[in-house]
């Protein structure tokens, strides 16, 4: 099987280096990303000059809390031809419109529930439509910290998915309350890339609890040995959920934490997939890689279904869907992915150890 996303390979040990070898390979993707987050800033009233601006205060908490992600921010914006206040707005893009989104569902399997006996995670990301071609996996080697294997949006540095060296992995959902956006903070994709940086599971809560989010996020982390913790980041408390007999499920809305929910309101499906993984992978007991495929696939309530279509109802600059579905196996270090909606094509396979 073949994948259908660009795959970039990067060993460069200096980030400013790394930086500018990612950008001169996905250029042309960066140029996409760039063009379709300016319109739909705009499309939410924030015009070109605010987004750099409002970009350009993340600077400093950036570089504070991780000036490698900077570093290689500079090496894109170089090598793409782009400012860096532009690169910035692409990593920033989560804070400068939040809750524009419509949602994401992961799943986790601990060893005990899985026919392999092995750790397996699952994830539907569901996104803009737009931005689905310019997107890529990458591996990262390096001396120092984890090497990584992990998807992102072109220009973006903080990947989304993935997992690491040290057995850690990392999948997300777009959580929503009522509070987001009344502080400063550090931002989404910044706190994605420093949880895939760490090398074990203390150091990745740690680094959550000591700091101001701007706004409420959801991380599913797991490792290897078959221990998983999903965190519900509110702006200002962090809660927790542990499998139930080996088995978890995570959509777009709050379950441990008391917040004024928007994300329930606003995009009630997130509820609808939640209890449907429940009804599809709770009773079976034991789960394998194509069980996780299949239900990532199932359409009930479509389009807006865990596999996720467009409504054609919408405006085009709400139109959203699954760009792309992840199953990994933390135990052997292997990602399979799938294109768009997985209903669509077939999951191909790479390793973090290759």
């Amino acid at each position: 099987m073949s994948l259908s996303l660009m795959h970039v390979v990067s060993k460069e040990e200096d980030a400013y280096d790394r930086g500018y070898a990612l950008g001169t390979k996905v250029k042309a993707l960066v140029d996409t990303n760039i063009e379709v987050y300016m319109k739909r800033f705009l499309y939410y009233g924030l015009k070109r000059q605010t987004v750099l601006s409002l970009a350009r205060k993340f600077r400093p908490l950036i570089q504070k809390h991780d000036e490698e992600m900077l570093l290689e921010m500079k090496g894109v914006a170089d090598s793409t031809r782009h400012k860096l206040e532009e690169v910035l707005a692409l990593n920033t893009r989560y804070e400068l419109i939040w809750g524009s989104w419509a949602g994401c569902t992961s799943i986790a399997v601990q060893p005990e529930r899985s026919t392999n006996s092995h750790a397996l995670v699952g994830q539907n990301w569901d996104w803009i439509d737009r931005v689905r071609d310019s997107c890529h996996t990458w591996l990262i080697t390096r001396t120092g910290r984890p090497d990584l294997l992990c998807f992102t949006e072109a220009g973006i540095v903080g990947p989304k998915i993935g997992m690491n060296s040290a057995g850690m992995s990392l999948n997300i959902n777009g959580l929503v309350s009522a509070r987001d956006g009344i502080k400063k903070g550090v931002p989404f994709h910044l706190i994605t890339r420093r949880i895939l940086n760490s090398t074990s599971m203390n150091e990745a809560l740690v680094f959550l609890a000591g700091i101001n989010r701007a706004g409420s996020a959801n991380y599913l982390i797991g490792h290897a040995e078959g221990e998983f913790l999903d965190i519900e980041a509110g702006p200002d408390q962090l809660g927790y959920l542990y499998p139930d007999n080996g088995f978890l499920a995570h959509t777009n809305h709050f379950i441990s934490l008391k917040e004024e929910d928007v994300g329930r309101n606003k995009f009630p499906d997130t509820v609808v997939r939640y209890f449907r993984c429940l009804r599809l992978l709770g009773p079976r007991p034991k789960l394998t890689t194509n069980d996780i495929q299949t239900t990532l696939r199932d359409h009930f309530n479509y389009p807006n279904s865990l596999c996720a279509h467009i409504d054609e109802s919408k405006p085009p600059e709400e139109r959203e869907q699954t760009n792309a579905s992840f199953v990994m196996d933390l135990s052997e270090g292997s990602m399979w992915l799938a294109k768009g909606p997985p209903c669509e094509t077939s999951y191909g396979k790479l390793s973090l150890k290759q």
